[in-house]
């Protein structure tokens, strides 16, 4: 996953193929990571994640060098919560 600005990130590129009806279809990482068996349905012919394969993917380092553009799939994903609290002063006494 490829940090674009803060909360939006390019997601890596997952290629698979159905062996069922020979078809491939690209779906983003993060986005398979949702699935409950691990890898998603076929969206051509329906068939379960036990005819999906995955064939092909990207890494953080060839997204960078690909330039996709609005070709690519992005996504938005909130920061991790800081562990430190912000303290401000509210009429003289400092405050979580």
């Amino acid at each position: 996953m490829l940090k674009i600005c803060d909360g939006y990130y390019q997601d890596n590129l997952v290629n698979y193929e159905c062996v069922r009806c020979s078809k491939s279809f690209i779906v983003g990482e993060e986005l398979v990571k949702d699935c409950s068996t691990g890898s998603p349905t076929c969206p051509y012919c329906g068939c379960g994640s036990e005819y999906v394969v995955k064939r092909s993917y990207t890494e953080d380092e060839q997204l960078e060098g690909m330039g996709l553009g609005c070709v690519g799939i992005y996504l938005e994903k909130e920061e991790p919560a800081s562990p430190f609290k912000v303290m401000e002063d509210v009429d003289g006494v400092w405050e979580v």
